[in-house]
């Protein structure tokens, strides 16, 4: 039994097989704007607004504390946990470090304007974040010091991400996907793209290839040895989210600001179906963890399962309210129940997905 939780008041529903049950409601105070984060026991989870953060007692929906925070908003922005138990966001000004137990700010990094959701590379305490002054930066979480920055030529929001391996981090704007070493900061390779990469960029498991879309209505798969294309697919309209990637079928997913929803075959760009609904799909689409069903938060307020096989919805579930893409629990806790968070509008929802 897997479970989704939804932001939006605050509900956690468990899924029978035809109906979803409400395990619990907790009312937010304001709109949530970021991605979930879920603590690696899975009995967290953290959402926020544009100016508090909040930690969820994630069977209860409890409010554990909240600080407050000018975080950015971006709906899929995603805070990231290090192993020492620091929560880190981009904020209106950089970046901050929050103790995950008491929700009290621990350390920071100034930064002249807004900062995205950073990524994390654990083993080297690295820290990544890109600025709307132009940059792209890497900071050691330990001391919050920098210790690289690169000049990427145009503001972004998107937020960066590293290669399995750490190597190398991808990030783009307007007019390039780049790779940049991780090492020292020295650019790799950089890739034309029609129009503005306004989120990160999805990643294969063994680091080969990279899928993104565009604001300009492109999908890019893109090499990670050279930044080659491999395929492109044109006139999706403004594809903002992350593409889903299931290797195992053999197919990377999308959704469009068009009111649509794709699935492509990840080899040849193909398209396998397509679904037509009645809202945007401005955010990632995100597959669940068995890889039988696609989930989409349209910008009206429903998140929208569907068979990533043949495209059909199977189930709709009215939030109200921008609903914002889910995120997956710590696969790697064996303690506790697998579960989905989403948020979204001024509610948190949990429902579980029986498939």
């Amino acid at each position: 039994m897997i479970h989704l939780l939804i932001t939006a008041a605050v509900f956690l529903c468990a899924q029978t097989s035809s109906a979803e049950t409400v395990l619990w409601t907790q009312s937010m105070p304001s709109t949530m704007q970021i991605k979930p984060a879920v603590s690696l026991n899975n009995r967290v989870v953290y959402v926020g607004s544009a100016t508090t953060l909040f930690a969820l007692d994630s069977e209860t929906g409890n409010v554990n504390w909240k600080v407050n925070v000018s975080l950015t908003s971006g709906t899929d922005s995603e805070p990231v946990i290090d192993r020492f138990g620091v929560l880190y966001v981009g904020t209106s000004n950089g970046i901050v470090g929050v103790n995950t137990k008491t929700g009290t700010v621990m350390k920071s990094f100034a930064l002249p304007k807004r900062a995205s959701c950073p990524s994390l590379l654990s083993h080297k305490n690295l820290l990544c974040s890109s600025s709307n002054d132009n940059k792209i930066y890497a900071v050691n979480a330990i001391s919050m010091r920098m210790v690289w920055s690169y000049d990427l030529g145009y503001p972004t929001d998107a937020t960066p991400i590293f290669s399995p391996d750490g190597g190398v981090v991808y990030v783009g704007n307007q007019n390039y996907m780049f790779a940049i070493h991780t090492a020292n900061g020295t650019l790799k390779w950089k890739t034309p793209v029609d129009d503005f990469v306004c989120r990160a960029a999805g990643i294969t498991p063994d680091g080969s290839v990279l899928f993104y879309g565009t604001n300009g209505g492109n999908l890019y798969a893109t090499s990670t040895k050279d930044g080659s294309n491999i395929w492109t697919v044109k006139g999706l309209g403004s594809v903002w989210g992350v593409p889903a990637i299931s290797l195992r079928l053999g197919r990377v997913y999308v959704g469009s600001w068009a009111n649509d929803v794709y699935a492509f075959d990840i080899e040849t760009g193909r398209k396998t179906w397509s679904q037509k609904i009645d809202q945007a799909i401005i955010n990632s689409v995100v597959l669940n963890s068995q890889e039988t069903r696609l989930m989409a938060a349209g910008r009206s307020g429903d998140l929208m399962f569907f068979n990533v096989t043949t495209g059909n919805m199977t189930r709709r579930l009215t939030l109200g309210g921008q609903v914002i893409p889910p995120t997956l629990s710590n696969r790697r806790s064996s303690t506790s129940r697998s579960m989905i968070f989403v948020a979204g509008g001024t509610m948190v929802d949990g429902i579980s997905d029986d498939v």
